[in-house]
């Protein structure tokens, strides 16, 4: 599994290397009162990560909540588990 993992970061580093040597060229980007240059690549990835640290706090709300729930319903089921112990050793 470990060899997997490895395959597939390598895969994914040499993807990028590629793509960003075969676009290495700069992206003129229009403001509404400046312009700027900026290399493709960069922008890229400066989208990709911007899109993934909005979509990592739009779902961290309901994450959190998820864990909450989850460690409740842990408590309550050791808490059953406890008392069920507890009956089935008063049964024999």
């Amino acid at each position: 599994m470990r060899y997997v993992f490895y395959i597939f970061w390598f895969v994914l580093i040499a993807a990028i290397v590629g793509f960003t040597s075969l676009n290495a060229q700069w992206v003129k980007i229009n403001y509404y009162f400046h312009a700027a240059k900026i290399f493709l690549p960069f922008l890229l990835f400066l989208v990709l990560f911007v899109g993934f640290v909005l979509g990592i706090l739009t779902l961290s709300p309901t994450i959190l909540k998820l864990k909450s729930k989850h460690r409740r319903f842990k408590k309550e089921n050791r808490e059953l588990q406890k008392q069920e112990k507890e009956k089935g050793s008063n049964i024999w």
